[in-house]
């Protein structure tokens, strides 16, 4: 529920060190497990909250019957079919053609409260990059909503940034099963005919990790292309590329700027450091962002004297990126030749 935890209760009910017993298992496939739902990005945010909710009323409802000398058992902590419910109710695409459901009717109303622009510093630097290496974007948003956001926050000329662009991806089903593509037309429908070979300046969708790294070879004309993948989706975005596919990943991770320090520094190619700096977070605490209820996202606040130990989402980031920024504006303006050196690490 919301009552948070102190410390000598999480000691009691998850040992001295404060781990999971199942923190590892679920780790390393960010998956749904055996009663256990995993909340892993914003479109969660609102569930976390309404659960959290849920709890505390079952919890109220127990305690009134056991004080009564009632059956607690008839309050079922069984709220997930429901909020399964509510999920489809809200974030099923048909509503975005209907304008039901509450959530994507208050986006194309107001796409401006909810959608950062980017500014011309990360345009003109994919631009760039796209002179040397093959850039592809890839969402499991169908394709009217995406662009929507990506018109809002790159322009109408948002996908010319890009050799491909693959929508309804069904990450991270992307990276492990032998999905076929489809290609889209430019009304947004999707063809019913299965897509074999990728071309450049097209629009697909669902599709595979399989077909995509061979238009890549294709493309780069080589047979190992070294593929880089930022996203912001642990379940979806991170671990999955990694863990399968052999890609290497950056983590979009907004809550880095708010919770300390943090510095990239580009070397060049003599190792010495470069005057490109880049110095992401540092300002003051975001209230939509960090929370007295749930705490920090990345190091766990032990009691005073203890030493921070990172959190089950700094863990995964650890384990699976090859590094973590907290917009996509703290990479623009870095080379493919660049050296990173993170020098505030998890």
């Amino acid at each position: 529920g919301t009552k948070r935890l102190e410390n000598a209760e999480i000691r009691s009910r998850y040992g001295e060190n404060r781990v999971w017993t199942r923190h590892a298992e679920i780790r390393d496939s960010v998956r749904q497990i055996d009663g256990y739902w995993l909340f892993d990005n914003y479109f969660a945010l609102p569930a976390i909250v309404i659960t959290a909710l849920l709890v505390d009323d079952v919890d109220s409802k127990r305690n009134e019957a056991r004080k009564a000398g009632k059956d607690e058992g008839a309050w079922s902590y069984n709220i997930f079919p429901d909020l399964l419910s509510a999920f489809h109710d809200a974030f099923d695409h048909a509503n975005f053609r209907t304008g039901t459901g509450g959530y994507f009717s208050n986006v194309i109303a107001d796409p401006g409260r909810y959608v950062h622009p980017i500014g011309d510093e990360v345009k003109t630097w994919l631009g760039e990059l796209k002179k040397t290496t093959s850039l592809f974007f890839m969402t499991s948003s169908h394709i009217d909503y995406a662009k929507l956001l990506m018109g809002h926050a790159y322009g109408p000329d948002w996908a010319d940034l890009f050799d491909i662009v693959i929508v309804d991806a069904k990450k991270p089903g992307f990276f492990m099963e032998p999905l076929p593509f489809y290609e889209v037309s430019c009304e947004g429908v999707i063809g019913d005919v299965e897509v074999g070979r990728l071309e450049k300046g097209s629009v697909y969708a669902r599709g595979s990790e399989t077909v995509l790294k061979s238009f890549l070879k294709r493309v780069c004309g080589c047979e190992s292309p070294e593929i880089l993948y930022v996203g912001d989706s642990l379940k979806s975005d991170i671990v999955p590329p990694t863990k399968f596919d052999g890609w290497k990943t950056i983590a979009i991770v907004e809550e880095m700027a708010w919770e300390g320090q943090w510095c990239i520094e580009a070397l060049s190619d003599s190792g010495e450091p470069s005057a490109k700096k880049l110095r992401p977070g540092g300002g003051d605490a975001d209230p939509e962002l960090v929370s007295d209820v749930w705490g920090p996202c990345l190091e766990d606040d032990v009691e005073e004297g203890g030493s921070p130990r990172r959190t089950y989402v700094a863990d995964i980031l650890y384990g699976y990126s090859c590094l973590a920024v907290p917009f996509v504006e703290s990479l623009a303006g870095f080379s493919l030749d660049s050296h990173l050196e993170l020098t505030h690490a998890l």
